[in-house]
């Protein structure tokens, strides 16, 4: 962990096995906690869910 890096900590929390929460804090002094549940293994998923559009004004670098 590099003492002057962005994160100052991250805890993670299981649930039966199986991740259920990620508690990150930052060095601006914010906390997120993300929480996880309703998990499903060998789901099929939509490559629709997947789509970014990038805000009007953006600049997007493409691969030549």
């Amino acid at each position: 962990k590099d003492r002057d890096g962005p994160l100052q900590q991250v805890r993670v929390g299981f649930r039966s096995g199986q991740l259920a929460a990620l508690e990150i804090a930052d060095s601006l002094g914010q906390t997120s906690v993300l929480s996880f549940g309703q998990w499903q293994t060998g789901a099929a998923i939509s490559t629709e869910r997947f789509r970014f559009t990038p805000p009007a004004g953006a600049d997007v670098i493409r691969p030549q």
